[in-house]
């Protein structure tokens, strides 16, 4: 098989694909993108001190994040277009979105903060200090609404202006994963209380 080494050298924690022809992956403080088209691998440059983790991708756009409450993104060409520090410095940005076209990033973080940002003008909103760490942010098909889950089984449902629309409970425990059904009116979500509930 065609085989290509992570940054570093070391397993990397997180695999997205740009699109069909191009895959990032991310470790420590480096991350890379290859084209399967062309075989061809190129690193990203980050800000100083970046600890990456996990990256996510949307519209052509990757956003990566990590510690030092630090979440980068960058165009389809690997150019920065805004470097998200709003949150805590201190703080570990567990869970990040990228909307559908690119244009909205979600950060949630350990300082209980989720940020929207509009990459675009590079606009950040804070949406609100939960009580405990989100755990998972999905963007609907449409890229008009986003979900964040949290650690007390509550799912958030917000517009891309920072509005919040619906507050759901139900799951025992902490979401572990929540996703739109393709019509953006239902919201599957998964706890780690061993069920997957269904939210019209």
């Amino acid at each position: 098989p065609d085989t290509r080494r992570t940054p570093n050298g070391e397993f990397p924690p997180g695999l997205t694909f740009l699109d069909a022809e191009r895959l990032a992956c991310s470790s420590s403080a480096a991350v890379s993108v290859w084209s399967l088209s062309n075989d061809e691998l190129r690193w990203l440059e980050l800000h100083d001190g970046a600890e990456v983790f996990r990256p996510v991708a949307g519209g052509g756009h990757l956003l990566v994040h990590g510690r030092r409450g630090y979440a980068e993104g960058f165009d389809a060409e690997g150019g920065s277009v805004k470097r998200l520090v709003d949150h805590e410095d201190w703080a570990f940005v567990r869970r990040s979105a990228l909307g559908p076209r690119g244009r909205y990033a979600v950060t949630g973080a350990s300082d209980l903060n989720v940020l929207l940002t509009d990459l675009q003008p590079g606009a950040v909103r804070v949406l609100g200090h939960l009580r405990t760490v989100p755990q998972s942010i999905r963007f609907s098909e449409s890229g008009d609404q986003f979900v964040v889950g949290d650690q007390q089984g509550v799912l958030r449902v917000f517009d891309t202006t920072g509005r919040l629309l619906h507050e759901l409970r139900g799951t025992g425990g902490t979401t572990r994963d929540a996703h739109f059904l393709a019509d953006d009116r239902e919201i599957l979500s998964a706890g780690l209380d061993d069920t997957i509930r269904r939210y019209r």
